[in-house]
């Protein structure tokens, strides 16, 4: 997935209105930044620019999205 370009599609979904479509989205960087052997999807979600939008995250009015976005940092 990281290799096909999809982190940059994920990190621009932030901006969506549909909570379910951010919860998501916020949970598969979650996951790919937390899985084992992920340094190098670590850094594909920072070059993709989504630390900011991650920390804007924090204060969604979603529970999920929050705790999804710190997960991710």
């Amino acid at each position: 997935m990281v290799a096909a370009g999809i982190i940059p599609q994920l990190v621009k979904m932030r901006g969506t209105e549909t909570v379910e479509v951010r919860e998501h989205a916020s949970a598969v960087l979650a996951n790919l930044g937390l899985a084992q052997g992920g340094k190098g999807n670590k850094r594909a979600i920072v070059h993709a620019g989504a630390i900011q939008p991650r920390v804007e995250l924090l204060s969604d009015s979603s529970i999920t999205v929050q705790k999804h976005a710190a997960c991710t940092l």
